[in-house]
């Protein structure tokens, strides 16, 4: 899965919404089997975050947070937290940074619920 932090963003919150200072946008929904997903960003200046938390009827839930720098170099930081409906913890975190000739770089953790924990490290030049 690949993170693309500004589109993300723009898709939650709209793109009327960005352009104003501190703009924030809240939303909760309820599926017709009973999950629910609620979702909020907001921007502060060149400063975007964002979160969506899911719980499904059975139980399991994940929860991310999201928050992207606008810069010469865009830096974006993920961490997401998810439980199974057996109770298994699932956890990961990513960093992406692209620089301004398209460069990108990204590591990512994951850890699982028997405490193992893989990492990756990618990079991709343009």
């Amino acid at each position: 899965m690949t993170l693309i932090c500004k589109p993300l963003i723009t898709t939650l919150a709209g793109a009327w919404l960005l352009a104003l200072p501190g703009a924030a946008f809240a939303g909760e929904w309820t599926g017709p089997n009973g999950g629910t997903v609620s979702r909020s960003a907001t921007v502060d200046g060149r400063l975007y975050s964002g979160s969506v938390t899911a719980t499904g009827p059975n139980g399991a839930a994940v929860s991310t947070s999201t928050t992207c720098f606008d810069g010469i170099v865009d830096r974006c930081a993920r961490s997401t937290a998810g439980v199974t409906p057996g109770g298994d913890v699932y956890t990961g975190s990513r960093a992406v940074a692209r620089g301004p000739h398209g460069n990108v770089r990204s590591v990512r953790a994951i850890t699982g619920p028997e405490g193992n924990t893989v990492y990756g490290v990618r990079r991709i030049r343009r």
